[in-house]
């Protein structure tokens, strides 16, 4: 990731920033954070919570 960062020029960072209007980052930043990384976050807890209590209650049954 970084090295893909680090190989674009300045030049390169500005024109795909400009290229990309207002309207246009603005959706792509609130889709990604409020979609895809609540969902992330919701499926990564929900099943790995379920998963730690579904262990944590098993041995518990076990001991």
């Amino acid at each position: 990731m970084l090295a893909l960062i680090l190989s674009l020029t300045l030049a390169e960072v500005l024109a795909l920033i400009l290229s990309l209007t207002l309207a246009e980052s603005l959706a792509l930043i609130l889709s990604l954070t409020l979609a895809e990384v609540l969902a992330l976050i919701l499926s990564l807890t929900l099943a790995e919570v379920l998963a730690l209590i579904l262990s944590l209650t098993l041995a518990e049954y076990l001991h």
